[in-house]
């Protein structure tokens, strides 16, 4: 599944764990801020999801989640410039 949320692209990324049984929800998260393109990668938890749908909705959340928290930050807790400015477009 694709979908934007706040600005950012989420294409969630299943992968089956044959081991356990379950899918392993994940979800790249990509953004442009001038003529940069950045990723995020977020990995859900292994042996949680039996069914790919609930894999598939837990990564979009994750991701919304992630994305949330990444722009509510305050600059005085920014750890890099880049990241400074990615607050101030999208709050």
């Amino acid at each position: 599944m694709e979908l934007i949320y706040r600005g950012r692209q989420i294409h969630s990324v299943l992968k089956l764990n044959l081991e356990m049984d379950c899918w392993v929800p994940n979800a790249d998260v990509s953004w442009e801020e001038g003529d940069s393109e950045f990723h995020q990668l977020l990995t859900g938890p292994v042996g949680y999801c039996k069914i790919i749908d609930q894999a598939e909705l837990y990564a979009v959340e994750m991701a919304k989640t992630w994305i949330d928290a990444e722009c509510t930050r305050t600059p005085s807790n920014e750890s890099s410039e880049p990241e400074a400015s990615e607050e101030a477009s999208y709050v």
